[in-house]
């Protein structure tokens, strides 16, 4: 029997069914669901894609590969993500053009009840205009602009630590705007000392205030990153995720 891709008004029931059967694997769907980001949601058997009217990238969760390319040709974006790599060699092998990444994907489970450690002379505080150039000179690499760390600056879930007696910023934490946790900068002469532990712990607890999923994506092979996640309360889900771009 052929399947039809289900649209408009008995998608969003069906979508949101599918991705809570598994809940921490499709954490980012699920936060595009309650935050009200969801658009152009698709069905198609067990699959489901949306667009984020926040980012404008495109989600997936299938691993079907015929489901997922009748799917991705309904709209085929330059950039989305699928919350599984089962599909991974087969992406490879249908479109070479595409640059994958894959990451391990933690996901907080606790609920953000956190002994918070304070530090002589130091100060958390949510992160300012102000702040902006100071996060544009310590983020390498092109992947965002100036533009980006505004608007998450003035939209986000941010968190910093601050010298109180000059001022000067020492770490901070970002929420992107698909929901993941990152940016981060931890100032040389505080690393060692567990603040990025700290300022993970500190934009937990204003994430959950929003909705119930905090997720982080790590590279694999990054076990630091993942041992701190796994410190305060995340688990690892079971399947690699994947950002692809159609470069």
């Amino acid at each position: 029997m052929k399947r039809t891709i289900l649209a408009e008004r008995n998608v969003k029931e069906a979508a949101f069914k599918l991705l809570y059967a598994d809940e921490l694997q499709n954490a980012l769907l699920l936060k595009c669901f309650v935050q009200n980001r969801a658009a152009d949601i698709r069905v198609l058997g067990q699959s489901v894609s949306l667009r984020d009217k926040s980012s404008g990238h495109y989600f997936f969760r299938s691993e079907e590969i015929g489901e997922f390319e009748a799917l991705y040709g309904t709209a085929e974006p330059k950039v989305f993500f699928i919350s599984t790599d089962v599909l991974y060699e087969d992406l490879r092998r249908l479109h070479p053009q595409l640059d994958i990444h894959k990451y391990a994907q933690m996901v907080y489970k606790g609920d953000g009840n956190f002994d918070l450690k304070e530090y002589d002379g130091i100060a958390f505080r949510k992160m300012t205009p102000e702040d902006l150039p100071f996060v544009v000179a310590t983020q390498d690499g092109d992947e965002f602009d100036e533009a980006y760390f505004a608007h998450r600056i003035e939209s986000g879930v941010t968190v910093c630590a601050v010298e109180k007696e000059t001022g000067q910023i020492v770490g901070y934490f970002m929420q992107h705007n698909d929901g993941e946790n990152g940016p981060t900068y931890i100032a040389e002469k505080c690393r060692n000392l567990g603040m990025g532990t700290e300022l993970l712990k500190r934009i937990i607890k204003e994430a959950l205030k929003i909705d119930p999923w905090v997720v982080g994506l790590v590279r694999p092979e990054n076990t630091p990153g993942q041992v701190i996640g796994l410190k305060t309360g995340h688990v690892r889900c079971p399947k690699e995720v994947l950002w692809c771009y159609d470069i």
